[in-house]
């Protein structure tokens, strides 16, 4: 089910460094369907390593990505934030590539939200190792193809289309994948050799700078820096030229690359400049962030078991960041009584670990809680102005990346 790594999975030095030890955990998606399933859970240490040689922060166990993916419960389109961002992220892309008339690849396309936006002016293909996903993505009418992807896939879909896309998405699925190698010599092979491909990760600096540790679940192997994935690219000919920022996950960088040397744009030697005065790749910097992690918990515990003496404490967001907080807490069912979650494929299911049943957000049921921890930081706008919206008058606890209690008076 799952094995601990010797080596970098990027440049096979054996030289790492651990960095920060966030417990036992459950795979942060595998909810439970009922009260038998709790005794069957397994439990796998989470930790973080850092390459003493290329400097890739990854995990140092890693789970069959068959259990991990094979059924996937997290949709695109749920969030208004995303929807929005949908459309920004298109409009930036328009700077390179013209959306029409061109063939679009998304890897790890989920039920399909972002090609939906383009599939009407060009030909748009997803892959997706979630087959009940991808079901509902062809449903909808966008073409996905349910696989992992890797050298092999890339060239089916090569084979298959007879051509290969000028545009290829990759959004928040690199830090998935544990074979990096052949998933980058598939981007290599893929990709037209005018064409552009597209990365989205989680920037690593707002863990360390910011606190999001969160972040880290068995799901994210990798986690990437500007500088630390252009250098992966770059080790499989592949050429990062620009980026930009998303707020996705709380704050994301997306780097636009090229399978020929481009000029690199003023703002992207930058960042990069500004990642090596920062030393963000640092394994000084980065060996302090288990201390950094244990401090948080214990000041969030301090709060939570003082409220939770005389007030009723519901979640909301039954999100893998949400198990990864609450697994490394020590909290369960029995100090947060229930999460709310607006997706239904999560409705009636409990939290890993935690063992908190999920039900969708009704006023009517959020309105019975004296407190509301908001799990979901990262949309904590979006969640907060609908809390009010439905009148909601209790405290809000904003756990990172500061911890705040915010009070929704009368």
């Amino acid at each position: 089910m799952y094995n601990k790594i010797d080596k970098c999975r990027s440049c096979d030095n054996k030289k790492l460094i651990d960095i920060v030890n966030l417990g036992r955990q459950p795979l942060a998606n595998a909810l439970l369907n009922s009260v038998n399933d709790f005794k069957k859970e397994i439990k796998i240490p989470l930790k973080l390593t850092i390459c003493k040689e290329c400097k890739l922060i990854q995990l140092t166990h890693t789970v069959d990505p068959k259990i991990l993916f094979k059924k996937y419960l997290w949709v695109t389109g749920t969030s208004q934030k995303v929807k929005t961002y949908r459309k920004f992220f298109f409009e930036k892309l328009k700077k390179y590539i013209k959306l029409q008339n061109n063939f679009i690849c998304e890897i790890a396309s989920n039920d399909g939200f972002f090609l939906e936006y383009v599939k009407n002016n060009n030909t748009a293909v997803g892959i997706d190792p979630a087959k009940n996903i991808a079901k509902t993505a062809n449903l909808n009418g966008i073409k996905t193809h349910t696989d992992f992807f890797n050298l092999s896939t890339a060239k089916k879909i090569i084979k298959l289309y007879k051509k290969k896309p000028e545009l290829v998405i990759c959004r928040n699925v690199i830090p998935h994948i544990e074979n990096i190698k052949s998933v980058m010599q598939g981007l290599r092979e893929i990709i037209s050799e005018n064409g552009i491909g597209v990365i989205e990760f989680h920037n690593a600096k707002n863990i360390i700078k910011k606190n999001h540790y969160d972040y880290i679940y068995h799901e994210h192997i990798f986690y990437f820096t500007l500088t630390s994935i252009n250098k992966v690219l770059r080790k499989y000919s592949l050429f990062g030229f620009d980026y930009f920022k998303s707020p996705i996950s709380g704050g994301s960088y997306v780097i636009l690359f090229k399978k020929k040397k481009s000029r690199q744009t003023l703002k992207f030697k930058k960042m990069i400049n500004e990642e090596s005065i920062q030393k963000l790749n640092s394994i000084k910097n980065w060996r302090k962030l288990n201390r950094i992690c244990e401090k948080h918990k214990i000041k969030l515990n301090k709060m939570i078991n003082k409220l939770k003496v005389n007030k009723n404490i519901a979640a909301y967001g039954a999100s893998a960041r949400s198990s990864t907080l609450i697994n490394f807490l020590n909290q369960n069912n029995q100090s947060i009584k229930k999460v709310f979650d607006l997706n239904p494929l999560k409705k009636g299911l409990f939290t890993p670990g935690t063992h908190i049943l999920i039900e969708k957000p009704i006023p009517k049921k959020i309105n019975k809680f004296d407190v509301i921890f908001l799990l979901a930081w990262n949309f904590k706008d979006e969640i907060v102005k609908f809390l009010k919206k439905i009148k909601y008058r209790g405290k809000i606890i904003i756990p990172l990346p500061n911890i705040k209690l915010l009070n929704l008076k009368k």
